[in-house]
């Protein structure tokens, strides 16, 4: 009788202990999630059944889920699901703080800001410290560009004025400077010489140089848009041996190349199903004034545009890809960049619009799945951090029931989001979402646009 309570006792004690996907998730800060299977995006592979011990903020193991919990410990069934690392959307627009909670609801884990505002390096703080929930960002200069007046670009035509803009960018805390394809190359030297000085790295609009200079790319931290080889180096040509050509030099480069094919296909799907398409994007994922600017801009411009436009949009987009698959063959790193903010795109989702469309050019997909976990993370020089599930790195993981490897699209609606360890189940992420969009102030938007214009 003694032996049988004895055994009845440890049975509710590991009963009390464990908790299965419940609400109480998301205040835990000690826990190992059990019967769950690991994609490894850096061996290409799933790892079954394993068990994921989270403390804090940090992943601290991962081991077979063969043998008995040694510790008392809340356990969380992962019920043989899926654990994938947290996504990284490496080139975003956002105006408002409701951004990184729709981002984070898609799984989006981390993103780069590609127009920083010292109102963005406020948000980059209170993310990091959890007062604010949503996916943590890494913040860009303002645009350093050769136009002038140009709203929210910064002119550079001197070599005082790339002095300043670099120390300004250096002093105020921006992670990395956002350059513009209209520099020209002394504009560009300059700023490479000053980032260097002061340590930061650099991110270029357009994958090839001012000049026919290639060896000045050599050591960005990326470059932006594959639409830009079609429009520069290849002159608006399909041309098989120009692209050759490019695609050598930037495969001897090693520098990180950020397609952005989302966002060719969002103006394409506009220019040729109008309205039919807009109705089908969510209405509050972009804050109503960007999409209101939006709407008079680029979007009517592409609304208006007849059939033989949206043709060759179409037909752009098909060589996009093709590009695309080229650059990978070739070795250059993939970063997976949805250019959401723009053009209506939607945050969160578009990231997993990016994923599709490189699935869609031909990378495997393990590799899709490591154009937004392992190349963004070494890029960003966060690999000892993020990038992959792993003990030591910090806990941004995405739960899914189906397997991510072969679906992409299960990624997109997540059962469950881990950021920074704080476990989110799917009604806190939807309720986080909509309580993000709800509380959006347009006053507050339109005075950070107007003090940054």
């Amino acid at each position: 009788m003694k032996t049988l309570l004895l055994l009845l006792c440890l049975l509710l004690n590991a009963i009390f202990a464990s908790v299965a996907l419940a609400d109480e998730t998301g205040d835990l800060t000690s826990y190992v999630i059990r019967h769950i299977n690991v994609v490894d995006v850096a061996n290409k592979r799933l790892l079954e059944n394993q068990r994921v011990w989270v403390q804090g903020q940090e992943i601290t193991l991962i081991e077979s889920d063969d043998s008995p919990i040694r510790q008392a410990v809340k356990e969380i069934d992962g019920k043989q699901g899926y654990l994938t690392p947290g996504l990284i959307d490496m080139h975003i627009h956002a105006w408002d703080p409701a951004a990184f909670a729709i981002n984070l609801s898609h799984g989006v884990t981390h993103v780069r800001i590609m127009n920083g505002v010292p109102e963005h390096l406020i948000w980059r703080q209170a993310l990091a410290n959890q007062q604010l929930i949503g996916s943590t960002i890494i913040v860009s200069s303002p645009i350093l560009s050769g136009y002038q007046n140009a709203p929210l670009h910064q002119y550079i035509g001197t070599e005082a004025q790339a002095k300043d803009a670099v120390a300004q960018a250096a002093e105020l805390g921006y992670d990395v400077l956002k350059v513009y394809g209209s520099l020209s190359a002394e504009a560009f030297a300059w700023i490479q010489e000053f980032a260097q000085q002061a340590n930061l790295p650099i991110a270029k609009h357009g994958p090839h140089p001012p000049k026919d200079d290639w060896a000045q790319l050599r050591g960005l931290q990326s470059l932006e848009h594959v639409e830009d080889i079609f429009q520069g180096p290849l002159n608006h040509r399909q041309d098989p041996r120009k692209l050759a050509s490019t695609v050598a030099k930037l495969a001897e480069l090693k520098v990180p190349v950020t397609p952005t094919l989302n966002i060719y296909q969002q103006l394409t799907r506009i220019s040729a199903e109008k309205h039919d398409f807009l109705t089908t994007l969510p209405q509050d994922y972009i804050s109503p004034l960007i999409a209101w600017f939006d709407g008079e801009d680029q979007v009517k411009r592409w609304l208006d545009a007849d059939k033989q436009l949206a043709a060759h949009n179409q037909a752009t987009l098909d060589y996009l890809l093709t590009i695309t698959k080229r650059l990978f063959d070739a070795g250059v790193p993939i970063l997976a960049g949805s250019d959401a903010g723009v053009l209506l795109s939607p945050h969160g989702l578009a990231l997993h619009e990016e994923l599709a469309l490189l699935h869609k050019a031909g990378l495997p997909v393990f590799d899709v799945l490591q154009t937004a976990t392992l190349n963004p993370a070494k890029a960003l020089g966060l690999a000892s951090q993020a990038g992959e599930i792993h003990a030591g790195k910090v806990a941004d993981m995405i739960y899914t029931q189906a397997d991510p490897t072969a679906d992409l699209k299960v990624l997109s609606h997540p059962n469950a989001v881990i950021t920074q360890g704080k476990w989110l189940n799917q009604a806190e992420l939807t309720q986080l979402r909509q309580q993000a969009i709800d509380n959006r102030s347009l006053f507050d938007e339109a005075v950070l646009l107007l003090k940054n214009i």
